[in-house]
């Protein structure tokens, strides 16, 4: 699936992300507060993301997006951390 084409690689990432998004309607169902929903959905597509990187995809390059992928690795992973202990571990 990985290091092939950068189409082949966007339309798994973008079939993937899809799962992701369905997976957090579910979890959105469950729990009374939405935003918890949101957060699986932002840590989902963040490791997602994370490991097209890590398994070396092309597409960041293909389509001239580096910025994306340093977002997604020094950014995302910091403000997913922050809103995790905010919303999960303040008190109310």
């Amino acid at each position: 699936m990985f290091l092939l084409s950068p189409d082949i690689d966007m339309q798994a990432m973008v079939f993937l992300i899809i799962v992701t998004f369905v997976i957090s309607l579910i979890v959105a169902f469950f729990v009374k507060e939405k935003i918890k929903a949101v957060i699986v959905f932002s840590t989902l597509a963040n490791s997602l993301v994370f490991l097209f990187i890590l398994f070396g995809t092309q597409l960041f390059y293909f389509y001239d997006i580096l910025w994306a992928r340093t977002f997604s690795v020094f950014v995302w992973p910091v403000l997913n951390i922050f809103l995790i202990n905010k919303i999960f571990f303040s008190k109310k």
